[in-house]
């Protein structure tokens, strides 16, 4: 009786919460280099599961590593956690971005080197769901920052930028790729800082500025919906009208829950 007490005292402490509140004995994450930066957290709703992602400099260059910590704060992913290595990148970041997936899986989307941008989808397990190389968006083009949400059943949007222009692409959880669409400027404006809202079915607003050209230079929000298949469900929207900005991002945009969302 004594040894199955001692057994059963151990298991509940096993299953206890290894996060900390301590600030001098923080939480391991993974092993990485003094030079590591530019971190992403993301949670699946669904299992609880956090996903870290860090960009560091490696054999690869300015590359991205990832660890996931269970419900109960535990690495999963080794000491080191799981880096993409599939590419070169530049020495610096380029158009990085990571979520998590509503099928417990965590993609993360990236430009290597040469410019064009990929995704890779990374189950809980360990294994790559679309290969170790991933995906090339948005037919080639794009190759600056990149953002990324969830959709529903493991799958995604992307969404990129050549500065001019934006590119958005949905990944279905099985790596089948839609359609990508172009979104443009007719007044001659640039096209950037798009950000992305989910709604129901898998549809998606995109929130971007019209830019114009300077340092301090003149903006406009605007929003419209698509859905996976390339679809224009929503006609282009003036959110803000025309007013001057310095030239970085002004606005965010956040679901509400119920299929739509708010921008501020």
């Amino acid at each position: 009786k004594l040894s199955f007490l001692i057994l059963a005292m151990a298991a509940t402490f096993a299953l206890q919460a290894q996060w900390v509140d301590d600030p001098a004995t923080n939480t391991f994450i993974a092993n990485c280099g003094n030079d590591a930066g530019e971190i992403y957290l993301s949670t699946c709703p669904a299992t609880g599961d956090t996903y870290v992602q860090w960009e560091g400099s490696s054999t690869n260059g300015w590359s991205p590593t990832l660890q996931r910590l269970n419900f109960e704060g535990v690495p999963q992913w080794g000491a080191d956690g799981i880096h993409i290595g599939a590419y070169e990148f530049s020495s610096y970041s380029e158009g990085v971005s990571m979520v998590s997936t509503a099928d417990g899986g965590v993609v993360s989307c990236f430009a290597d080197y040469e410019g064009y941008t990929y995704a890779v989808k990374i189950n809980p397990d360990g294994t790559f769901a679309w290969g170790e190389e991933g995906l090339r968006l948005f037919d080639g083009q794009g190759f600056s920052r990149t953002e990324i949400a969830a959709g529903e059943e493991g799958g995604c949007w992307a969404l990129g930028s050549d500065y001019e222009r934006l590119f958005l692409q949905f990944v279905a959880d099985d790596g089948t790729m839609g359609p990508t669409v172009t979104i443009s400027s007719n007044s001659g404006m640039k096209c950037m800082f798009g950000q992305l809202t989910i709604s129901k079915d898998n549809n998606v607003f995109v929130t971007y500025e019209q830019v114009g050209n300077g340092f301090y230079a003149e903006k406009s929000v605007h929003v419209v919906g698509y859905t996976t298949d390339g679809a224009q469900i929503a006609p282009d929207e003036l959110l803000m009208s025309t007013q001057t900005f310095q030239t970085t991002y002004i606005h965010h945009a956040i679901a509400d829950g119920a299929g739509g969302g708010y921008v501020y």
